[in-house]
């Protein structure tokens, strides 16, 4: 682990040791365990909400033994505060960049992104906030996943991450592959993968594939503004939910995924029919949903 790295986790974890004592009675110890529940990943005292593309964590600090009144209730808080960052930063982590990357495995390459990060967490927003009483005090931190501005794709460069763009001469060779030429419609608002029994899990970077390895999307580099601000795709736990989002319009084109593949442990990149991809790529000709990046991945619910 850099030296940089090292530095910026310790700044979260010495500050105001005083006020942090006693908060094991309070909240439940950082285990660095993930559960997964549909578009929602738990990580210790936090989470990663793909749903609503944010990150949170609470804190909850405890006043030094004998005050009371404001100064104590001030004092809580601050020590919340700092729990709290301390935990987003664990669930920062752990956010996926795709099948196989963390952004802490990014962090450990990279001094930049570390510095970056360091940064990052110091825009943190309250978003909840309570005072629990006997000198106790809850905060809830986040920030966002996606976003132009103090994101995490903002602070990871998630445009510079893409996979490279297939060459244009490969994308024909999904078509002979199919048993008949798709017949194009031309009027679909987007795209939406059905993932759901695959055990699918969400990343910033899915990469959609054919069954024989044609990357399908993202297949050309787009504007950096609308990756930041959109992300790949769009998650889900059922075509309704990704109709009311509005990404995928009211008429997307539904595609059931044959297989998920990544990593070892996590899988992240759906793979979808030869003539399914044919025909994805055929009507993306005819009104370019996945240049608007209007696509979403359907994911299990539990």
């Amino acid at each position: 682990m850099s030296a940089q790295v090292l530095t910026m986790t310790w700044r979260y974890l010495l500050p105001m040791v005083v006020l942090v004592l006693g908060i094991a009675a309070y909240a439940a110890p950082l285990t660095g365990t993930l559960q997964v529940s549909g578009v929602v990943e738990i990580i210790g005292e936090g989470k990663v909400d793909w749903a609503q593309e944010e990150i949170r964590a609470r804190g909850i600090g405890l006043a030094p033994e004998g005050m009371s009144g404001p100064r104590a209730t001030a004092l809580a808080r601050e020590a919340a505060i700092v729990v709290a960052e301390r935990n987003l930063l664990k669930v920062l982590h752990g956010v996926r960049i795709d099948s196989q990357t963390t952004v802490s495995q990014l962090m450990l390459k990279d001094d930049t992104i570390t510095e970056r990060v360091e940064g990052f967490l110091r825009g943190t927003v309250i978003l909840r906030e309570k005072d629990l009483g006997g000198g106790a005090y809850e905060v809830v931190v986040g920030l966002p996943i996606f976003g132009k501005e103090h994101s995490v794709a903002e602070t990871m460069r998630l445009d510079t991450l893409l996979p490279p763009a297939p060459i244009t001469p490969e994308l024909p060779v999904i078509a002979p592959i199919a048993p008949a030429v798709p017949v194009i419609q031309g009027n679909f608002t987007g795209l939406l993968i059905d993932c759901r029994g695959l055990h699918a899990a969400p990343a910033m970077c899915p990469v959609i594939r054919s069954e024989h390895e044609t990357v399908i999307y993202p297949r050309q580099q787009v504007a950096q503004e609308v990756l930041l601000e959109q992300g790949v795709a769009g998650y889900y736990r059922s075509p309704a939910e990704a109709k009311a989002d509005g990404r995928v319009g009211n008429y997307p084109l539904v595609i059931t995924a044959v297989n998920v593949i990544g990593g070892e442990v996590i899988q992240t990149n759906p793979v979808v029919r030869a003539e399914d991809a044919a025909r994805i790529i055929a009507e993306d000709e005819r009104t370019h949903f996945l240049d608007r990046l209007a696509v979403g991945i359907i994911i299990d619910p539990q």
